[in-house]
């Protein structure tokens, strides 16, 4: 009953903080994650829900990566473990997964599958680091003042838009 008055009360703040950034208000919030054995960070204005996996209803024939849909209110959205995306194993699903529902400040309606969320992060606190990765997935890297994790900023529009993302189908 906590865990869900605590998940109640995050979407509730993140409800309030994605409202002001409609109205205009300048955010420098990340909501952080883990996947893949990382540490990410996505821009707070680009998230939409953040939810428990509920039934995720496996759809034949598609990649591995690709879980399938589930239902949010009504509205059937696809499932991507964003781990066995990135090429590692997949996710295991456990009372810490989260899907990170996106849509609204895309024209995709879809979730990402995550390991379990870390909270926010603010920018003021992050330090910018040199980007060593090839990933196209990866826009920035930070480094967290105080701590040595270093985070990796998700690129959504050129995830969303990319080829080997929306070709879902088994090879």
């Amino acid at each position: 009953m906590r865990e869900r008055q605590r998940l109640a009360d995050f979407q509730h703040s993140l409800r309030g903080r994605l409202n002001a950034v409609a109205q205009g208000a300048q955010t420098t919030s990340y909501l952080a994650f883990e996947s893949a054995g990382q540490a990410w960070v996505l821009p707070l204005a680009e998230t939409g829900e953040v939810i428990s996996p509920g039934v995720i209803q496996p759809f034949p024939g598609t990649q591995t990566w690709f879980l399938g849909v589930t239902n949010l209110r009504g509205v059937l959205i696809g499932v991507t473990d964003l781990a066995a995306f990135l090429g590692a194993p997949m996710t295991q699903i456990s009372v810490h997964s989260r899907l990170i529902c996106i849509g609204h400040a895309h024209t995709l309606q879809c979730a990402l599958l995550v390991e379990r969320l870390l909270g926010l992060r603010q920018q003021d606190a992050l330090t910018a680091q040199p980007n060593p990765t090839a990933s196209p997935w990866v826009s920035s890297q930070w480094h967290e003042s105080g701590t040595e994790r270093v985070w990796q900023e998700l690129d959504l529009a050129t995830l969303l838009t990319h080829r080997s993302f929306l070709e879902i189908a088994a090879s």
